[in-house]
């Protein structure tokens, strides 16, 4: 008996299953952003949005100031002081160089005898050391001031005398006095110009004398008694000295800037800004460098920037670089001398000195100190004083507009729209604002629409602000000027779906007033225009395009690719009063369009009432088929994007859209499954 199995391996059934696949909403907002859009107490749709166009303040008013001094400053002085030496020749060491005369007074000594006359004396050498204060004095000019003091109990006649340069050997001064009297003094002096030396080493020279004696009469010796020689310097104008110097200024230079503005400032608080100096020096000693701006406080404090320049080394140069921030300092604008007519006004003080170190250095008036000294890139943040009277014209502006980004297609015809126009004036002037020229422009379709508005090319009148000085801050006057359907075509504007806005406009300052200098402004707190749009959806419209996209993995329904065919239905429920034709895209992971199932049909709108208010939703059902190929297709895809292009061509009138509307959307299939 022969008998036979079945091939179950290779057998199928087809099974048909109903499976969801993607549900969404399509709804009124939709349309542009959330955030563009709110809801009345109705639930009417506005499409709302606040956004600046413009702003004018002080960074368009003012540049940033820098301004640098440069100087090559040749010392203008050297102040040596006056110097004093003083020497002594006493009566003993006259009689050393008498003979038995000298002898005869020294044995005398504490006796009281006659004196008898001397014919002839001198010369007499002793050395005059002034290294202590100088080694070598070159002179412009000076005096040195020669003072003999005779305390010798008997006259000197014929006092021949001289002061010499030790090294050079020149005569400094010298002359013959033809008298002396006892306990008298004369002076004799000479003036040291045209680069007249002194060496710190001289010799004191008494060349010859001669003296009558006590005239026979019996006088107490003492041979401790003196001449006494005090040489002054004085008045000294040194071209180049190695000496010691004492304290004293080698510079002191005041300069005005004037800030570049047509404004009347009286005062301005800093925000931004860098104080700085540069210095070179060949001057052989330290210098302390003062830079200041005696107008400029902060705290009580003036504004000084303070540093110590190294001495330069011999026949080299030394130098430094130094940088202050200068934010917060307050500066008055009015000159050095304060004057209420003056403004936009400060002045730097550069002061260089050195102070006494008790080291011998050579200082020459060919020495000199390079000085770079400014202001770089200072802003005010705030400034007081009259504002000026002028008119600032800005043509052909544009911006960005933000209210239609998200509209995908589609034209509309609005009931109506508005726009609150808010002008903040921060400054302390009294204002105009004119808007001139104003096309809405959509550069998709290259359109352009022109507002129509009463205002247009009026001035605009905005209040001056109230200056919070205390909390450093301005309290802005709020100007608002009402745009809509009642005095402009501004739903034209809106009807063409701008994405950019171009203007004209002009800015009045103080318009025919007096100056007034109460007047201020801050930096962080421009003038500023805002639009606060508002656009009813009460509209009609064509081919208004509303889109979602939901998740989708095949894989999902099918995870073991047995479906071969079926039927997919799209389900809408419509709870929007237009109609509309439906699209649905299936994309891959890279966003790329892997199917595009056309629905063919109208999806019905929803029921009216007489009001043209929705009611009730309608239903309407899609049902198109997918073979093998499309299974395939949608197989690969990640994404299902459904398309609503809605339109109320069939409507005369316009409809308001209300938060609560909505076209509910799911797709099903009913596919074939292979069991093997």
């Amino acid at each position: 008996m022969l008998s036979c199995s079945p091939d179950l391996a290779n057998k199928s059934w087809e099974v048909d299953v109903l499976a969801p696949i993607a549900w969404t909403s399509l709804e009124v907002r939709d349309i542009v952003g959330d955030t563009l859009v709110s809801a009345d107490s109705d639930g009417l749709l506005s499409l709302v949005r606040r956004q600046k166009v413009f702003q004018y303040g002080m960074d368009d008013l003012l540049d940033p100031y820098s301004s640098t001094f440069q100087n090559t400053a040749k010392l203008q002085t050297l102040d040596l002081g006056t110097r004093q030496l003083t020497q002594v020749l006493t009566l003993g060491q006259i009689a050393s160089t008498q003979g038995a005369l000298g002898n005869f007074i020294n044995i005398n000594h504490g006796n009281t005898v006659p004196i008898p006359p001397i014919t002839s004396s001198g010369p007499i050498q002793y050395p005059v050391q002034a290294n202590n204060l100088f080694t070598s004095l070159t002179l412009l000019d000076g005096w040195l001031v020669l003072s003999i003091r005779n305390r010798l109990p008997i006259d000197l006649t014929n006092f021949d005398y001289s002061l010499v340069n030790t090294q050079a050997g020149n005569t400094v001064i010298g002359n013959v006095i033809a008298s002396i009297p006892a306990n008298a003094t004369v002076k004799d002096s000479v003036r040291l110009n045209n680069y007249t030396v002194l060496e710190g080493s001289m010799t004191a020279n008494v060349n010859a004398f001669a003296s009558p004696g006590s005239n026979g009469v019996g006088i107490l010796i003492d041979t401790t008694d003196f001449i006494r020689f005090d040489v002054v310097i004085r008045d000294l104008e040194p071209f180049e000295a190695t000496a010691v110097f004492p304290a004293q200024e080698l510079l002191d230079y005041t300069e005005e800037s004037m800030l570049p503005t047509d404004f009347e400032l009286v005062s301005m608080v800093i925000d931004t800004g860098v104080l700085y100096m540069e210095a070179v020096t060949t001057v052989e000693e330290v210098v302390f460098l003062d830079y200041e701006i005696p107008s400029a406080t902060l705290g009580g404090q003036t504004l000084l920037l303070a540093e110590t320049l190294p001495p330069a080394p011999p026949n080299g140069t030394n130098s430094l670089i130094s940088t202050r921030n200068i934010e917060g300092y307050t500066v008055n604008l009015n000159g050095i001398t304060g004057a209420p007519n003056v403004f936009n006004t400060f002045y730097a003080h550069l002061r260089a000195r050195i102070d006494s170190t008790g080291n011998m250095v050579f200082i020459s008036l060919e020495d000199s100190i390079f000085l770079i000294t400014g202001i770089e890139g200072m802003m005010p943040s705030k400034v007081n004083g009259w504002l000026g009277s002028d008119t600032t014209v800005t043509d052909n502006e544009s911006i960005d507009l933000f209210l239609f980004e998200d509209l995908l297609g589609g034209q509309f015809d609005l009931e109506a729209a508005r726009i609150d126009l808010e002008v903040i004036n921060p400054m302390g002037a009294q204002m105009e604002f004119a808007l001139t020229d104003v096309r809405a422009r959509n550069t998709r379709t290259q359109t352009t629409q022109a507002l129509q508005w009463t205002n247009l090319g009026q001035p605009l009148q905005l209040p001056s602000a109230t200056d919070q000085s205390a909390l450093n801050q301005s309290l802005a006057s709020e100007s608002h000027f009402l745009i809509d359907e009642t005095n402009s075509n501004l739903d034209e504007l809106f009807e063409i779906q701008p994405n950019r806005l171009l203007y004209d406009l002009e800015i009045r300052t103080n318009p025919g007033l007096s100056p007034n200098y109460n007047g201020f402004l801050y930096r962080d707190q421009p003038i500023e225009v805002w639009l606060n749009l508002e656009v009813p959806l009460h509209l009609s419209f064509e081919h208004l395009l509303l889109s979602d996209t939901s998740a989708f993995n095949f894989s999902d329904i099918d995870p073991d690719s047995r479906v071969e065919s079926g039927i997919f239905s799209l389900i809408c429920d419509n709870g929007l009063p237009f109609e509309a034709q439906m699209e649905i895209l299936a994309l891959d992971s890279l966003n790329e369009v892997v199917d595009t199932l056309v629905v063919s049909g109208i999806v019905a709108q929803a029921e009216l009432d007489e009001d043209l208010l929705v009611t009730e939703t309608v239903r309407t059902v899609f049902e198109f088929a997918a073979d093998g190929e499309r299974m395939n297709r949608l197989r690969a895809a990640r994404k299902l994007v459904f398309n609503g292009d809605y339109t109320t061509a069939n409507r005369p009138d316009r409809l308001k859209l209300f938060d609560h509307y909505a076209t509910e959307i799911r797709l099903t299939g009913e596919f074939q499954y292979r069991v093997n």
